[in-house]
Order: C-alpha cells, then structure tokens, then sequence
C-alpha cells in the first residue's frame, strides 16, 4: 500500500462516497470493526480508481503488463509440471 492509495481512500471516505456502502454491501467484513471494514472497503475502490486511471491514461502499457502476468502465472506451473515430468521419466 502506497500514500497515494491512502490519499485517495481519505478523499472517498471524506466526500463519503456511495461506492463504499456498495462495496461493503458486495464484500463480507472481515474485522469485527465496522470502521475498520469502511476503510479496507475504500482501500479497495482506492486501489480500482488508481488501475483504472492507469488503464485509460497508459492503455498499451497496462495492457502490455496484464499480459505479460497472466503468461508469467501460466507459464510457472507448465515449467513445474514439465520439470517434474523430465525428472520422473
């Protein structure tokens, strides 16, 4: 978690922002605080604004970078299991 998340939480939950009684209302609570479960709810919309923002002012870069993870978790397991297969054949 960065400052600029944090910022940006403090600003949603200052202007209370009615995505967070969505997102409380999506997510089940994990604390038993219920002011702790508003802030982790408007870390969450914090953190979706800023990718968000990030995929309409850089969409090649973030597209470039989504795809380069979903290949980098594919590949990890297929390397294992064809690792595993080399060593047990």
């Amino acid at each position: 978690m960065n400052d600029d998340h944090i910022i940006r939480a403090r600003t949603l939950i200052h202007h209370d922002d009615p995505r967070i009684a969505r997102e409380l209302a999506r997510t089940r609570p994990r604390t038993a605080s219920p002011d702790e479960a508003y802030w982790q709810a408007a870390l969450r919309i914090a953190k979706q604004d800023e990718r968000r923002e990030l995929a309409r002012r850089q969409p090649v870069a973030y597209t470039i970078g989504y795809a380069l993870g979903w290949t980098t978790m594919l590949a990890i397991p297929a390397g294992l299991g064809w690792l595993l297969w080399r060593l047990l054949s």
